[in-house]
């Protein structure tokens, strides 16, 4: 009975090695794979690597350099006699300690290196979401645009069996049925075209993730947009306060600033403090203690850390024109993304209330029309390329303003939060 049990087991196995596993596509919305992007992107794992790095080196900056132990011992020749017993031994401990300042100027000069790369890890942060916010609208764009295709491909595949019927009937020329094949042809490849392109922006947004090509995601999200008022005054404002690539720059600044001081303190003198046991045979055979404290004067300091306090001063103002070169290029990137944002809003808001519902009347008129012979197959033709390019003229559209859209939060620095804008806005 076990024996036989056991077989049937191996032979269930078996069947399901057999059987292909075919896993359902996993859904995947906007959110998600910004998430997933963000957990798996190569440039932000490398920043977080870094940040923990300058962590790591915080009390390498602000501990003093290793104490040395010494020992020494001093003896006089055998033949001296009234020092034949005489000999030395000393045996301690010295440590050299920089003026405290210092101390306390490194540990600072690691928290704006900290600060700093952390800064680098948000511009990053902010070009991956912007990548994949346009990829993934990219695929929803497609997509439509394969709806679109293939709904134009079915409508001239009607028409060509009507036009077939209206030759067999003598109602119409063989000429009509050619053109409408052509037509078709036409069609069937446009929607070739775009399935491969919806094929390599799907694989273009599985990089980003950090997927392999085999994986099967299906994308979900609305490709639809809502319009907003833009104020680019608050937006300019938003980005003063809040781009990390102005808060990288502005703590360079600080970091120049720190080390010109740290220059300076380098003219301090350098303490030097040793605590040690001695002894002395026949004249102190007791065991006994004492301690040195010696101060290192920087004599030539001023000669040699002149050209370096002139180099820090440089750095510092050039750190400083840094920033304003930063500021002026954060301003010029938010106003090109904020008119690219409402040029493409105006554009999307007049296809979508006035011409879509009249190209769409239009091509069921003339669909009609084409029926009951009123309409010969040139105006189908042409309704139908209208209703074409009108369509993927919108879903273009709503691309470049979700495009733009992600542009212009990546322009400010952070996410386009209108509260957080309104609330900048009051402030003023």
């Amino acid at each position: 009975m076990i024996r036989y049990i056991f077989r049937c087991n191996i032979l269930i196995i078996m069947i399901l090695c057999i059987i292909p596993f075919h896993a359902s596509a996993q859904k995947l919305t906007l959110q998600q794979a910004i998430g997933e992007a963000i957990a798996r992107n190569p440039n932000l794992m490398k920043a977080n690597h870094a940040i923990k790095a300058i962590k790591a080196e915080k009390w390498t900056t602000i501990l003093p350099e290793n104490p040395e132990v010494f020992t020494e011992y001093e003896g006089i020749p055998r033949g001296k006699k009234s020092f034949s017993g005489y000999g030395g031994r000393k045996i301690g401990i010295s440590q050299e300690l920089e003026f405290p300042l210092m101390y306390f100027y490194r540990g600072k000069y690691n928290d704006l290196e900290k600060t700093s790369a952390t800064a680098e890890y948000f511009i990053f942060r902010n070009e991956v979401v912007c990548d994949v916010s346009k990829s993934f609208y990219r695929v929803l764009m497609l997509k439509e645009q394969m709806e679109l295709y293939e709904e134009v491909v079915e409508l001239t595949k009607s028409i060509y069996s009507k036009a077939q019927v209206k030759v067999d009937v003598g109602e119409s020329t063989s000429y009509e049925t050619m053109k409408v094949r052509i037509d078709l042809a036409e069609a069937e490849n446009r929607l070739l075209q775009v399935t491969k392109d919806c094929e390599f922006a799907l694989y273009e947004l599985k990089l980003l993730l950090g997927r392999r090509k085999e994986d099967t995601i299906e994308i979900q999200g609305d490709f639809m947009f809502t319009p907003v008022p833009v104020n680019l005054d608050s937006l300019k404002r938003a980005a003063m306060q809040l781009h990390p690539l102005l808060r990288e720059a502005l703590t360079q600044v600080n970091q120049k600033k720190l080390e010109k001081k740290m220059v300076w303190l380098g003219l301090m003198p350098n303490i030097k403090v040793s605590y040690f046991q001695q002894n002395i045979r026949e004249i102190t055979p007791e065991e006994a203690w004492g301690s040195e404290i010696g101060l290192s004067l920087p004599v030539w300091g001023f000669l040699k850390n002149r050209g370096r306090v002139r180099a820090a001063s440089h750095n510092l103002q050039a750190a400083g024109w840094q920033v304003e070169t930063e500021k002026r290029n954060v301003l010029l990137n938010v106003e090109e993304a904020a008119n690219r944002l409402e040029i493409a809003q105006n554009r999307a808001l007049k296809y979508r209330e006035d011409i879509l519902s009249e190209v769409e009347e239009l091509v069921r008129i003339a669909e009609r029309s084409y029926e009951e012979g009123e309409m010969g197959y040139l105006e189908v033709t042409e309704a139908l390329r209208t209703l074409q390019r009108t369509k993927a003229g919108y879903y273009e559209s709503i691309y470049e303003y979700l495009s733009a859209d992600a542009d212009l939060e990546k322009a400010i620095g952070v996410s386009l939060d209108r509260e957080l804008l309104k609330s900048i806005e009051e402030e003023k």
